[in-house]
């Protein structure tokens, strides 16, 4: 067969001829093979011929030809990998001068060219082995996945030293980074997998680091610190505006060498910025090391792999050093198998919406981070010590949290001046053993006895103390509820503060100590215009039936239930909810009794009653059994009953007070009355407690 190259009029199409007949359509540069089957040969044949032809003598040098960017390969055959459109080999970048066995001038030829050509670099499924990879502004490549075993890999060679995966001087822009994954070689000691470091270049309006770039399905192996995002401390140097999604990084080796390691840091300017189905690990089952800081930068990172024992005191950063903020670990994230799974020290405006376990602390919160968030968050099978840790000044809002599994506590706090909000939002599904722990202080000896330091919380688990609360410290303002919660055992109130005791059965203040019992709630509100005082709103009981009698303050004449939403009727004439009451008196050991609900009104103006009707006494020994009709009237309240030895209401006793429905038959029998001539009297009154203006007169009876 022979065949020729030939270029066919103006339109220089080629046409690949052979024996057989030709296609003679120019612009589908289409021949026949020698069976008569058209096929898309011939611009591949001639491509590769000239391409042969070109290079022969400026490749044959080691000279990159920008056109075709194409090299020589170890053998000195130029053109034998492809050129496809912006897609471009790496092997097309190894010189014959190369040092066998590293990659590293390669690569770098490859990623230089991709900056300045804008070319996507394509590697295979092999190991390169390399000093390190430098990654440039506006440069493309992509591995053929992270997995270890079938996808694109790096190794350090051995004896080299510095982190892998580096980046050039900043700014460093529009970079997209993808499928490969970083092998320590642990011949040469510990190792930083990554550190992008941003480094300016030269004028202010040419420095920054990381911006507009996104990395993906990136793997960082064996590593003592695994990637380092080491944003700048001089406003001109931030990462910025980037993704990571599928970064992997996994911690191994012995607990020592786990207690050093972290998976991620992210110190200096870094901002805006999302983590997306991430997973930092350590070996697993273990709980040592932390999986993700973020934090100012220290003095001693780079010597030591970023390590700082966390347990102890705080670190020293370096010269006017920066935090992050506005950074997102995005649901679908994880972090497994350390001492801690998140450590946020000094850095505000980070988002949790991770997946922690086996770890001893989930979010560990320190030195002043503040306006930090978890949402949509799951902590689960482990936080032995606790879930959230909120050191001094910091402040923390959680909208949905998840907790499952064995856990010590939920929330602890140390210090003074936090504020946690969105507790309701958290879900425990399983197996708590404790709900807070020290989350906000009660003082019962020392400096302060007997103050509850609130603080910028509205919900508080108070351990138990022999001192009386009788302060309350808070930065809330008029009106804000605060949910007080006894939490191990019994919790004081008392007089002589800042707390407004409840009234008795008789409305007087005479109560001068209040007990909550394990798992009871008080609800508090601070009132600016009555004193300065935290005002008792609603007391939650926990109903308990016990033959011994109360001690002094347990349950208060007066104490009530509160379970239902505050309701306003159409016309604003009144307020509206529904009570349960203790029903306590000096004698009795009911006191855990409750009665039925019942709704109570607050108007705004004394509400008039109609009187009863149809009343009538039976006597009998040392007693009057009544009976009666409420008026038919919606604002009906109970109905008073009074008597007297002579027929004087002016010097009547007030005997009981019946509660009951408007309209409706209702009875009440007296007792303890004396034998002899007894004189009755039944005013019926409202829910504001306004009486009938004419009491009902009945009798004289004859009590025997």
């Amino acid at each position: 067969m022979n065949q020729v190259i030939r270029f066919r009029g103006k339109s220089r199409a080629v046409e690949n001829a052979f024996d057989a007949a030709a296609i003679d359509t120019p612009v589908d540069v289409l021949a026949q093979d020698s069976a008569g089957t058209a096929g898309p040969s011939a611009l591949d044949k001639f491509l590769k011929a000239a391409i042969q032809a070109f290079a022969a003598t400026s490749i044959a040098s080691g000279v990159i030809v920008p056109s075709l960017a194409m090299g020589v390969d170890a053998n000195g055959i130029a053109g034998a990998y492809y050129a496809n459109r912006l897609e471009r080999h790496v092997e097309n970048y190894r010189y014959a001068s190369d040092p066998a066995g590293d990659d590293t001038l390669m690569c770098d030829r490859a990623h230089q060219a991709s900056k300045q050509y804008g070319y996507k670099i394509k590697y295979d499924q092999k190991l390169y082995r390399v000093s390190n990879v430098k990654i440039y502004t506006k440069m493309c490549a992509e591995g053929v996945s992270s997995s270890r075993s079938t996808g694109t890999r790096f190794m350090q060679i051995t004896g080299e030293t510095g982190p892998v995966l580096t980046m050039d001087t900043g700014p460093v822009i529009n970079v997209d980074f993808q499928g490969f994954a970083f092998d320590a070689n642990l011949a040469n000691g510990p190792q930083f997998g990554g550190m992008l470091k941003a480094v300016p270049q030269g004028a202010p309006d040419n420095n920054g680091g990381l911006w507009y770039s996104a990395l993906r399905d990136i793997q960082f192996y064996g590593f003592r610190c695994g990637l380092w995002l080491r944003a700048g401390s001089d406003y001109l140097t931030p990462h910025q505006f980037n993704e990571f999604s599928h970064i992997h990084i996994f911690r191994i080796g012995d607990d020592t060498e786990n207690n050093l390691s972290s998976s991620l840091v992210l110190t200096g300017q870094f901002g805006q910025t999302r983590f997306t189905n991430c997973q930092f690990d350590g070996t697993n089952g273990t709980r040592f090391g932390t999986n993700v800081q973020i934090r100012p930068e220290l003095v001693n990172d780079e010597a030591n792999f970023c390590y700082h024992d966390w347990s102890g005191a705080n670190p020293t950063e370096i010269a006017s050093a920066l935090t992050p903020g506005d950074v997102h670990f995005l649901p679908g994230t994880a972090a497994q198998n350390g001492k801690r799974a998140f450590l946020i020290y000094r850095s505000g405006t980070i988002h949790i919406g991770a997946w922690t376990e086996n770890v001893d602390i989930s979010y560990d919160y320190r030195n002043a981070s503040r306006g930090n968030t978890i949402a949509d968050a799951l902590c689960t099978n482990g936080a032995k010590d606790w879930a959230i840790n909120l050191d001094t000044g910091c402040t923390l809002h959680i909208n949905g949290m998840t907790v499952a599994g064995e856990l010590g506590t939920l929330i602890k706090g140390v210090a003074s001046n936090q504020c946690l909000t969105g507790q309701h939002t958290i879900r425990v599904i399983s197996d708590m053993q404790g709900k807070t722990s020290n989350l906000t202080r009660q003082k019962g000896t020392g400096a302060n006895p007997g103050t509850l330091s609130i603080d910028g919380n509205t919900w508080l688990a108070v351990v138990t103390s022999t001192t009386p609360i009788s302060y309350i410290e808070s930065w809330h303002t008029w009106n804000v509820d605060l949910c007080i919660r006894a939490y191990d055992g019994d919790v004081s109130f008392t007089t002589g503060g800042n707390i407004a005791m409840p009234l008795d059965a008789n409305g007087s203040t005479s109560q001068t100590l209040l007990v909550l019992h394990k798992g009871e709630c008080m609800i508090i509100a601070r009132d600016d215009f009555g004193g300065h005082v935290f005002r008792i709103k609603s007391i939650i009981r926990i109903p308990r039936f016990a033959s011994a009698m109360p001690t002094s303050g347990q349950y208060a004449r007066g104490e009530f239930v509160h379970n239902s939403v505050m309701t306003v009727d159409a016309n604003g004439r009144y307020l509206k909810g529904w009570y349960r009451v203790t029903n306590t008196d000096a004698t009795a050991s009911n006191h855990a009794v409750m009665t039925d609900w019942r709704p109570e009104f607050a108007y705004a103006s004394p509400k008039t009653i109609g009187q009863v009707t149809g009343a009538s006494g039976t006597p009998g020994v040392g007693q009057i059994a009544f009976s009666w009709t409420a008026p038919n009237d919606a604002h009906y309240g109970g109905t008073k009953i009074y008597t007297n030895t002579v027929n004087d209401f002016g010097t009547a006793t007030l005997r009981a007070t019946e509660t009951g429905t408007f309209n409706a038959a209702d009875s009440r029998t007296v007792t303890g009355l004396a034998a002899g001539s007894t004189y009755a009297w039944l005013v019926a009154t409202s829910y504001d407690g306004t009486a009938n203006s004419t009491e009902l007169a009945l009798g004289p009876y004859t009590v025997t």
